[in-house]
């Protein structure tokens, strides 16, 4: 069976301009952050904007499910990240009456901001991961095919695209694989001074590409981060 791909992007561009407008209005933090991603850049930059140049007309087409690469501009309002982008999802698939897959790209472990303390990108990743609650929804990992954070994108493009392919190909195609997941946070316990974590979908353990993990903390409950060593068991 053929299988083609419509394209719908534009670079640089933040998750409110690809949901509906009345999904933005009827909530008051969506409200207040779209108005604050409306003045950051000489892009288009209205809520709804591209959903109704973009999308909307597309939505009757027979899509077998979706991939999505985007956040990078919503890191100065990633509280209400995981809310609008659900929102947003969801709205989609009321457009084509279904619930069809939809599969995104976690942002690149790049700063984001001159304060490398505030963390703004690993905060937005965490509301990424909060958004695979949503049902029929996949994440595909890249920190691992970043070997400069400096750089806000992955040099190893083929390798992302391998990714969101593969899962495709075994959860809606139907292909046998059993290691086309990135790993995902399952579960930890505290045992004195250490934090074990337990990762879901390895393929055998974690792997440290380089000598060390850098960036590595742990906190109190007063969230007084101070680094951390790790082990890999």
């Amino acid at each position: 069976m053929p299988v083609g791909i419509i394209n719908s992007s534009w670079g640089g561009t933040a998750a409110e301009l690809w949901t509906p407008i009345e999904e933005i209005e009827s909530d008051a933090e969506l409200l207040k952050n779209s108005k604050q991603v409306q003045g950051s850049s000489g892009k288009p930059s209205a809520p709804a904007v591209l959903w109704n140049a973009m999308v909307h007309p597309l939505a009757g087409y027979r899509i077998a499910g979706a991939f999505w690469y985007q956040g990078e501009s919503n890191t100065e309002t990633y509280s209400g990240y995981h809310k609008l982008f659900s929102k947003m999802i969801e709205s989609w698939r009321k457009a084509w009456a279904y619930d069809f897959p939809f599969y995104y790209v976690q942002i690149a472990p790049y700063s984001y901001t001159s304060k490398p303390e505030e963390q703004k990108g690993a905060l937005l990743r965490e509301q990424q991961t909060k958004t695979l609650s949503l049902p029929n929804t996949g994440m595909v990992v890249t920190t691992d095919l970043v070997p400069d954070i400096t750089n806000i994108h992955p040099t190893k493009k083929k390798d992302v695209a391998a990714r969101l392919a593969e899962m495709a190909l075994v959860e809606v195609y139907s292909k046998k694989a059993t290691d086309y997941k990135s790993p995902v946070y399952k579960s930890h316990k505290v045992a004195g001074n250490k934090i074990v974590i337990d990762f879901d979908y390895l393929a055998g353990k974690l792997q440290v590409n380089g000598k060390t993990i850098t960036d590595l903390y742990i906190a109190d409950k007063s969230r007084n981060f101070v680094p951390a060593e790790f082990r890999i068991e």
